[in-house]
């Protein structure tokens, strides 16, 4: 029991056939850890492969002829059975669709595609056993943290008792990555129970839509600092409007897979009204025309400018765009040619490696989403455009500012 007031962060990774967790553990460990400030739990979804030959079996096995071939193993041969099926059940569909006639309207071809599609086998989904944690809610006040990796049970019951008892005021960051069974409910009841939270990343096909978004930045706008959505085709203006309107103190932004139903007015809104903005990350940015590379330039003049008169610190304000699928126009235009011009030199890479190494222990616009960081190392001094992706980092200004 000592020691288990010690142990201040715990990751579980499942990667067996059988679960070897169950509820008893879940409990005992919050029993004995209630010092817990970091829980990670991770699901990783293995193959299944044959078992191996016994070695006696090999020895005893009698060769066979020359002109003939071995017999194939039970399970393969009722895998290529089933191949087979599948082919003649695809030529058959084939074939009956070959046979619609040409005198059917468009709606009714439609709708007999349509049926044949569902007539084809489909896999099941696949859920994680479910874990009950209302238990960490219960019993782990100091918790900080908690990052759920493919946790997908039948019902996200657990996560929401969690979230509905989750009201000791310690957390700080959630990280769910595909948890595709995640409903916005829950999501609404993390910030309801949460406003305090500063770091939120919904990742991988993880759902969210715009109630629970517009829940997310309206009840913890205050103390917002890090947002990640990876799943936004959903997303529309009503939701990421709540972004610049109620997260005045956001420092990264990361948008993927969003689509064009977030208007550029809205995301030029952003880098207008947050003040703290210091990495903004789109995947889709067609939708992205002069208002925008405007605002952008203009903010930064403004605060290289305000960093020269010591009126703001060197590390504050806009430093990276990281844009995919930008139009040509864009990176031709002469918005482009200014933030280039105000991007990193190779004067910055003059600077001592100790003043790299002070920077990077400092550095206020360091990486805190988990598939971002420590980035920093790697990223290159120099705006880079490749395609239609532009990368872009604001020339450093330390030097200027300590003379």
């Amino acid at each position: 029991m000592a020691y288990g007031n010690l142990i201040k962060s715990l990751e579980l990774v499942h990667s067996d056939r059988d679960f070897g967790i169950n509820s008893n553990h879940i409990f005992l460990i919050t029993m004995l850890c209630p010092n817990l400030e970091s829980i990670s739990i991770t699901f990783h979804h293995t193959r299944l492969v044959a078992p191996p030959v016994a070695q006696h079996l090999l020895i005893n096995r009698k060769p066979s002829p020359p002109n003939q071939r071995p017999p194939l193993p039970l399970p393969i041969m009722a895998r290529q059975q089933q191949q087979q099926q599948q082919q003649q059940q695809q030529q058959q569909q084939q074939q009956q669709q070959q046979q619609v006639p040409q005198s059917l309207s468009q709606p009714q071809q439609q709708q007999q595609q349509h049926s044949n599609r569902q007539q084809q086998p489909q896999s099941p989904p696949r859920h994680t056993p479910v874990l009950p944690f209302a238990h960490f809610a219960h019993n782990c006040l100091k918790l900080k943290s908690i990052r759920l990796v493919s946790y997908s049970p039948k019902t996200d019951d657990s996560v929401y008792e969690m979230a509905k008892f989750l009201t000791s005021g310690s957390l700080e960051s959630i990280t769910l990555s595909d948890c595709s069974t995640i409903q916005s409910s829950t999501l609404c009841k993390l910030a309801i129970t949460n406003p305090q939270l500063k770091s939120i990343e919904i990742m991988g096909n993880t759902p969210i839509s715009d109630s629970s978004l517009a829940t997310l930045a309206d009840r913890c706008g205050s103390t917002l600092e890090y947002l990640s959505i990876g799943n936004a085709y959903q997303l529309t203006d009503k939701s990421m409007r709540y972004i610049p309107l109620r997260c005045k103190s956001i420092r990264q932004i990361c948008i993927f897979n969003n689509t064009e139903r977030v208007s550029e007015d809205t995301l030029t809104a952003m880098v207008t009204h947050c003040p703290t903005l210091q990495t903004i990350s789109l995947s889709d940015s067609r939708c992205l025309g002069s208002t925008f590379f405007n605002s952008v330039v203009q903010r930064v003049n403004i605060e290289m400018e305000n960093i020269l008169q010591h009126q703001i610190n060197a590390r504050s304000g806009l430093q990276r765009l990281c844009l995919g699928g930008v139009k040509r126009d864009m990176i031709q235009s002469r918005y482009m040619k200014e933030l280039i011009d105000k991007s990193a030199s190779k004067n910055d890479n003059l600077q001592s490696i100790e003043d790299d190494e002070d920077d990077l222990k400092n550095d206020d616009v360091e990486n805190k989403l988990t598939h971002i960081i420590d980035t920093n190392k790697f990223m290159p001094k120099s705006t880079v455009i490749r395609g239609s992706t532009v990368w872009w980092q604001r020339r450093r200004l330390l030097m200027a500012a300590a003379i």
